[in-house]
């Protein structure tokens, strides 16, 4: 009766009629008890014999948290939601305003998601899924703008710092996709500029500059490269390449790459404008450790098992070992 709480949609669920839903909530684990959409319509709440209370995008019957709470009701301004917890504890929760939050989903098919970037202007969201390669989102709509899959297996995405392109990896390979291509043009019109690594079946690890000016990338047992991302059909490769290269990084200012090997323990450091081994650090980690610069490329910081080992660039001494419990 009197007017409806989705507004502007209303339209469109009366052409469809009342046996065609515009979207089914589905979560609860027992009797739904009780439903309310907030003011702005945006969000619909529920709540149920589980004892929990579940908000969700109406139009796309996708929830977006759940609590274990009973709530109540919407405040007139969307800011809370009051709750009770018996007959004698009750009290309110403060929702997040705005749109920030969004549920994007791949294929069901697409396998684990690996790496998801942002746009520098955080419209845009890309995420790598082995199976089902790079997919790109409008963050704000939720839209999905492209999804295109050129490789056997999907591993790394980036936006370079301009915005201008996103840079995807695969199988031995590594393209530079341009960024307006597509958010405007279908699949067929995608047009990239690709590298073909090395002729193997292996993954490539890719990383970027702060700047964006330089690409390293990484091959398993093959070759480690670094690019101008300008130029990509000329890199520089790096030299004494460990046998089994794992993770790689490259410092903010580009001057350092470091990889970790999975078989030996080895993480090799080189210049990235020459290619020349600097240093052979050891790391405890066998399996392949985790390598990572800091920001203001004072440290690079290697992952063991249940710590961090922190050594002092260009020096390559080893200066700090930080247990995992005391990181947090």
């Amino acid at each position: 009766k009197g007017d409806s709480p989705l507004g502007p949609h209303v339209d469109g669920i009366r052409a469809r009629g009342l046996d065609q839903p515009v979207a089914v909530c589905r979560g609860h684990l027992s009797q739904v008890q009780f439903v309310a959409f907030s003011s702005s319509d945006r969000l619909l709440m529920s709540t149920a014999w589980d004892h929990t209370t579940r908000l969700w995008d109406p139009l796309r019957g996708e929830q977006l948290v759940s609590i274990d709470r009973l709530g109540s009701r919407f405040s007139a301004d969307d800011r809370w939601l009051a709750f009770e917890d018996s007959s004698v504890v009750f009290g309110r929760c403060e929702l997040a305003s705005a749109g920030e939050c969004r549920m994007l989903r791949t294929s069901p098919s697409a396998g684990s998601v690996v790496d998801v970037a942002f746009s520098p202007d955080g419209k845009l969201l890309s995420a790598a899924s082995r199976r089902a390669g790079a997919h790109v989102w409008n963050v704000e709509t939720a839209k999905s703008l492209a999804r295109f899959n050129v490789y056997a297996e999907t591993r790394c995405v980036d936006f370079t710092p301009d915005g201008r392109h996103l840079i995807t990896s695969g199988r031995a390979s590594v393209d530079r996709w341009p960024i307006d291509s597509l958010t405007t043009g279908p699949p067929s019109d995608f047009l990239s500029q690709r590298v073909i690594l090395a002729e193997t079946e292996f993954p490539t690890e890719t990383a970027l500059s702060q700047d964006g000016n330089r690409l390293v990338a990484s091959v398993a047992g093959d070759s480690i490269k670094v690019f101008r991302t300008e130029a990509l059909a000329s890199p520089v490769p790096m030299t004494s390449i460990p046998s089994v290269s794992w993770f790689v990084a490259i410092s903010p200012n580009g001057r350092w790459v470091a990889a970790s090997e999975k078989r030996n323990a080895d993480i090799p450091v080189w210049d990235a404008e020459t290619g020349v081994l600097l240093t052979n650090l050891r790391s405890t980690d066998s399996f392949g450790a985790l390598v990572s610069f800091s920001p203001d490329n004072r440290w690079l910081v290697v992952t063991e098992y249940g710590r961090f080992v922190f050594y002092e660039t260009g020096t390559w001494r080893e200066l700090r070992r930080l247990p995992l419990q005391d990181s947090v």
